[in-house]
């Protein structure tokens, strides 16, 4: 044990690498370590609420109001 109290995940956007992150997340939370997301939030539903079951925080590094911009 690393002695950590959470995870970050970050860099690219975790829905980028979905299943090695919930699979992480799952592992981190048995072992009572929290997980935060830091994500753009562009990600579809179906994808939001897989990867945001096992987080217990998130970072919503808003860029831009528009769709286009995303794009």
């Amino acid at each position: 044990m690393s002695g950590s109290s959470a995870i970050a995940y970050t860099y690219n956007d975790p829905v980028i690498f979905l299943e090695y992150a919930v699979d992480v997340a799952r592992v981190a939370r048995a072992q009572d370590i929290k997980n935060v997301a830091v994500t753009s939030g562009y990600n579809s539903e179906k994808a939001r609420e897989e990867f945001l079951s096992p987080v217990d925080a998130a970072n919503i590094d808003l860029k831009a109001f528009t769709e286009g911009f995303y794009r």
